[in-house]
């Protein structure tokens, strides 16, 4: 616990004087002794108050992601949205004290989800090709529901997306199966779900790329767009939809995509010092147009995109006095 935090928490007790509270701006979650803690933080990076905390087992990492407000009104603020499993989807409601998860009823798997319009929006796949040598393909679908996990939807049919067809994919692959690999990144744009996944060639296992599913909200308009490399990886992680429409994803640079078909990412900021060099998780807050990037327990707070020489806020987070430093943090709207 850091000196500035204890005298705060102090001074009223030591000298009987009432300090007005300081006011939250971010939502922290953090691991507790028995799974989630939930806090808000101030402006300053100084713990303002507990908001709750749930009993688990999971794991709380960049696939998590925080409802900021909900239109459907199924959910209060500051919600946690978090994967226990490939298979199975969870929403803790802090506000309310309620969880509730959605589990897929078949072999299908997900990479995380996004909040978007009321709805949180997610895409299932299959997890292994099918078809012939030439014409090996994937089923993928697109699934929404509200954000108690409840109405649960699948919007348009399948999508049966040709290996081949997607460009710059080998025909045959295996796709990623472990929970554990962060080989996936899930992001809304204006108006798609994206699923950002990385496969490996199914012969000698030697040749790795990823591929950029975008399936529009509307069910109609699905599309593919595949790419080879051999050493760089793309950030996994549950991405942020920005005020222009783009769909941002946490990592160095704080690359965002367009609202449109392509692989490649563009860089959001610089990514060099003193700018954040890794990024562990990422947010945005849409009524100020700032990207919020958490490393370790460093926050930098700065307009996106931008090509700024240095970030506009730079910190370094205060310990909760059991919970330690939160491992995420969300910007209020």
């Amino acid at each position: 616990m850091s000196t500035e935090t204890t005298l705060t928490r102090q001074k009223p007790r030591a000298y009987g004087i009432a300090l007005a509270p300081a006011t939250p701006v971010y939502f922290g979650f953090h691991y507790s002794a028995t799974g989630f803690g939930a806090t808000l933080y101030a402006a300053d990076g100084s713990w303002v108050e507990d908001r709750g905390e749930i009993s688990t087992g999971d794991t709380l990492d960049s696939r998590a992601t925080c409802i900021l407000a909900d239109a459907g009104e199924k959910v209060g603020a500051g919600s946690l949205v978090w994967l226990s499993d490939m298979q199975s989807l969870n929403v803790w409601d802090v506000e309310a004290a309620a969880t509730y998860t959605y589990a897929v009823a078949d072999t299908y798997l997900l990479d995380g989800a996004c909040y978007h319009g009321g709805y949180l929006w997610w895409i299932e796949r299959d997890p292994v090709q099918h078809g012939s040598a030439g014409s090996r393909a994937t089923w993928f679908r697109l699934i929404r529901a509200r954000c108690d996990l409840t109405d649960v939807t699948q919007v348009g049919t399948e999508w049966e997306m040709g290996h081949l067809a997607a460009g710059g994919m080998l025909d045959s692959v295996n796709w990623p199966s472990e929970f554990e690999s962060l080989e996936a990144a899930v992001f809304v744009t204006a108006n798609a779900m994206n699923l950002v996944l990385r496969w490996i060639d199914n012969v000698n296992f030697e040749v790795t790329g990823r591929v950029l599913i975008r399936l529009s909200f509307d069910g109609v308009s699905r599309e593919a767009s595949g790419s080879q490399y051999t050493s760089s990886y793309p950030p996994w992680a549950s991405g942020e939809r920005t005020a222009a429409g783009t769909g941002l994803i946490p990592g160095a640079g704080m690359p965002y995509y367009t609202d449109a078909l392509g692989i490649e990412p563009v860089d959001g900021w610089p990514s060099e010092d003193p700018w954040p060099v890794t990024i562990d998780r990422g947010g945005y807050a849409p009524a100020t147009g700032q990207a919020v990037a958490l490393s370790g327990t460093e926050l930098n707070r700065h307009a996106y995109p931008s090509s700024d020489a240095t970030p506009a806020v730079q910190l370094t987070l205060a310990a909760h006095e059991t919970w330690f430093e939160p491992i995420l943090l969300f910007p209020m709207e």
